[in-house]
């Protein structure tokens, strides 16, 4: 009887262990770790024309991106920002099952005024930066210090948006069909077809206008690829460091890097009715020069960034140890150091402006084209053909230079091809 009750149990518990699972852990959700640590913008109030940092640490992500033309960006890092009117700036951050947000603003005050209407009619009379519209000979008039449209090349039903800033305007419109506007701000646009916006800028003294344009290209457009960026996240970094090198162009088949990051793309029509936006990380030992070639049916486009290393070294004559750019792996140099020089976009529409921003360290003396500026800046651009642009830096051991290339497009309905260079 012992016997057969024992065995009865036995049944009776393996019976009720039979199903999926028994004699295991109970199956669990994985908990997720994606988080946004931190997303600030320091300072949060500018003037337009100054430059302001958005930073952010991301942790438990697979992909991180921030709006605004900006794209996909390193878990961690800077970006520096010159927006034109006051703006949101959103990071979202992916793991692949989960995303999340995180909003900052940026507000942008007109140059050279604290309110709407300018006080100071002096400051209207020295005009917009070089490359804006020439404002009504009125000493009073208003001033547009800045109209753009960001991409100003999109597909049709695709959306660009426009931004202006002026200074002493009591009232602003743009046509064709957005009407009246307020004296600083955004709008998103949809043309069905190329178009150029007229920003007017009105006061008891007169009236000053600026045009953008957005082109739509169609089934027989002829287009090489655009670049609208090339960078890298943080283009100056210490040995054993990496950055991030990402890229958002327009109407690609193939897109390459070299020298070989490891990234390559191929296949029929890999991007061409879209933007390809990417990133990769590197680590170069020594300075380095990276190129990206993107090709389509009717040629190619390249666009260059060039990264600087820094290592430890200890000085003889003061006995510490300092930071300083090596040129080789074997050789040391205390050149001045271009910690960042960007053309933002690097593709702009005949006509309509872009941004150059720089800063260097080390320097005595810095020129742009030949010209002396600071050695942190920002000068608005507006070349009539593709230009080159060189930022070189001096102090008492020699000369560092460092060039960005804008790309101008000739603004006609079907054909879209860069327009000469110096």
């Amino acid at each position: 009887m012992k016997i057969g009750w024992l065995l009865l149990t036995v049944i009776t518990v393996l019976a009720v262990c039979a199903g999926p699972g028994c004699g295991s852990a109970p199956a669990t959700t994985p908990v997720s770790t994606l988080a946004i640590n931190n997303f600030d913008v320091n300072p949060a109030n500018i003037t337009s024309g100054q430059v302001t940092t958005l930073s952010w640490t991301v942790t438990g992500a697979k992909t991180v991106s921030i709006d605004q033309g900006i794209g996909i960006v390193a878990a961690s890092g800077t970006k520096k920002i010159s927006p034109l009117a006051t703006i949101p700036y959103t990071l979202t951050a992916s793991d692949g099952a989960n995303s999340t947000k995180v909003t900052v603003n940026v507000t942008v005050r007109p140059a050279g005024a604290s309110s709407p209407v300018q006080s100071n009619p002096s400051a209207a009379s020295a005009g917009p930066p070089s490359g804006t519209p020439t404002a009504n000979p009125s000493a009073s008039a208003p001033v547009i210090t800045a109209f753009t449209a960001s991409p100003s090349i999109i597909d049709s039903g695709g959306r660009s948006t426009l931004q202006w800033n002026t200074s002493g305007a009591s009232s602003a419109s743009i046509n064709p069909i957005i009407g009246a506007v307020d004296p600083v701000g955004t709008i998103p646009v949809t043309p069905t077809s190329s178009t150029a916006y007229t920003l007017t800028a009105t006061n008891g003294s007169g009236s000053t206008t600026s045009t953008v344009k957005v082109m739509v290209p169609t089934d027989n457009s002829t287009l090489l690829p655009v670049v609208w960026n090339f960078s890298a996240q943080p283009p100056v970094l210490n040995a054993n460091d990496t950055s991030a090198i990402s890229w958002s162009v327009y109407k690609a088949n193939t897109i390459s890097v070299s020298p070989d990051i490891g990234y390559t793309s191929s296949g029929e029509n890999l991007t061409y009715k879209r933007t390809a936006i990417g990133n990769m990380r590197v680590s170069p030992e020594d300075n380095q020069t990276y190129t990206l070639t993107a090709t389509n049916w009717y040629g190619t486009t390249t666009a260059t960034l060039d990264i600087t290393v820094w290592r430890q070294v200890v000085i003889p004559v003061q006995g510490r140890p300092i930071w300083v750019e090596n040129t080789t792996a074997d050789a040391i140099s205390l050149l001045p150091v271009i910690s960042w020089f960007s053309a933002e976009p690097a593709t702009i529409i005949q006509g309509n402006t872009g941004m150059l921003n720089w800063r260097i360290v080390h320097a005595t003396k810095v020129l742009l084209n030949g010209e002396l500026v600071g050695s942190e800046g920002s000068k608005v651009i507006s070349p009539s053909k593709s230009t080159t642009y060189t930022l070189k830096a001096y102090n008492t051991w020699g000369s560092y230079a460092v060039s960005k290339t804008v790309t101008v497009m000739n603004y006609k309905p079907d054909w879209f091809t860069p327009v000469g260079s110096n």
